[in-house]
């Protein structure tokens, strides 16, 4: 049996009352519950809510964000700021910054990415997720150079521009190379939510596998919703 005493907090017009919680069900609201050898929270009349349910999210798509470089205008206001931002990330291995914005140095590209980090591979997401930016390292890495996939953006020539849209499935990733989950679990859990649908379209079994884990073992304490995992998954 795990239990949990909340005490001095506030729900709806009771004002404010201890709440005694065993195996994740509440069991005793009153004003003064006594002690009974389990967990105590002080609450300090903030407000008791159910758990909420973020119906929206990409689990690892949130955990590789968090390690990434922030690219965005809140964090980086210009060129020379993006290009500080990247090559400070480029001293520890290959790049990849999240949420930029055209505001901060204008359109990217594989030119413009290879004038601020041209011998590390670098890549640069817009922040509606739907393009990538590769420099040239990058565009190697990925074995994109000669792709003829429709994603592979290409110029008159046919030269790759860097460009990669809606291509997200030809980013290299090792099988067990999955983002570290615990600053997600961590993150969520801070602002309430006690339960996720993740919404990644075609999970693949090791993906489901470590989201699995990830839940059982603790660094996810969220119940979980995989839509797409297989049908066949035990």
């Amino acid at each position: 049996m795990t239990g949990l005493l909340v005490r001095d907090c506030e729900i709806d017009d009771l004002g404010r009352v201890d709440v005694r919680i065993r195996d994740g069900v509440v069991v005793e609201v009153a004003q003064s519950l006594r002690g009974d050898q389990e967990e105590e929270l002080a609450a300090g009349g903030g407000a008791l809510i159910p758990g909420l349910h973020d119906h929206h999210l990409h689990l690892f798509a949130l955990a590789a964000s968090l390690a990434s470089v922030d690219c965005s205008p809140v964090r980086v206001r210009d060129a020379a700021g993006l290009a500080a931002a990247l090559h400070q990330a480029a001293d520890h291995g290959r790049v990849r910054g999240v949420g930029y914005h055209e505001s901060v140095a204008g359109d990217l590209d594989r030119d413009a990415l290879d004038a601020l980090v041209d011998a590390v591979s670098t890549r640069v997401q817009h922040r509606s997720g739907a393009v990538w930016f590769l420099n040239s390292a990058a565009l190697v890495a990925a074995g994109l150079l000669d792709s003829s996939d429709p994603a592979v953006e290409r110029d008159a020539d046919g030269r790759a521009t860097g460009r990669l849209v809606r291509g997200d499935h030809l980013l290299p990733r090792a099988e067990t190379d999955h983002p570290d989950l615990g600053a997600v679990g961590r993150q969520l859990a801070s602002v309430g939510v006690t339960g996720v649908t993740d919404e990644t379209p075609r999970l693949d079994p090791a993906q489901t596998a470590a989201l699995r884990e990830a839940h059982q073992a603790g660094p996810l304490p969220q119940r979980l919703v995989l839509l797409g995992a297989s049908l066949i998954d035990p």
